[in-house]
């Protein structure tokens, strides 16, 4: 897919009956597979204590590589410094290659993903609340992981890496 997906896209990935047990798989280890990227929120318990929710902390470094991110030291340095995406979840959705390729949104994401929760009086987020209630995903899961983890657990087998033509629609 060379475009980025349009809203009724969106909801028709999501609307797929694996949705739910991808997600429970995902962040829960339901079924005896544990990903790594489930833990990022809860990790140390989480960014979202009051004693750390504006500090950069070692856990948060660590939280980024549970997502497969490395971490060069002078980056690391950097980040200690500065903001980090595991302190505002509800803001900074994870991006990453896999992503990107799914939503076929190499450039402009963060407006074409603005646009998208905004469509339609809001469908897209009432649709990721309600999957995050019937995968009975923590409370610190917010729906934009909900969003990234159901299009990263789609595509993750089929991604080809540079030049993959996207996520095949059904």
């Amino acid at each position: 897919m060379t475009r980025p997906l349009k809203l009724a896209e969106i909801l028709a990935v999501l609307d797929e009956s694996r949705s739910v047990p991808d997600l429970q798989r995902y962040f829960l280890g339901v079924g005896g597979v544990s990903f790594s990227g489930g833990q990022f929120e809860r990790l140390g318990g989480s960014g979202y204590r009051p004693e750390v929710a504006n500090t950069i902390t070692a856990d948060d470094l660590i939280a980024v590589q549970m997502l497969s991110v490395q971490v060069s030291p002078r980056r690391a340095l950097d980040l200690l410094q500065g903001q980090l995406g595991r302190k505002r979840p509800k803001l900074v959705p994870v991006y990453d290659e896999v992503v990107s390729c799914a939503y076929g949104t190499a450039a402009g994401f963060r407006k074409w993903l603005h646009g998208r929760l905004g469509e339609d009086d809001g469908v897209l987020p009432q649709r990721l609340r309600s999957l995050h209630a019937m995968a009975d995903l923590p409370a610190v899961v917010s729906p934009l992981r909900v969003l990234d983890a159901v299009f990263w657990m789609r595509h993750r087998d089929g991604h080809g890496g540079t030049g993959c033509p996207g996520l095949r629609l059904s």
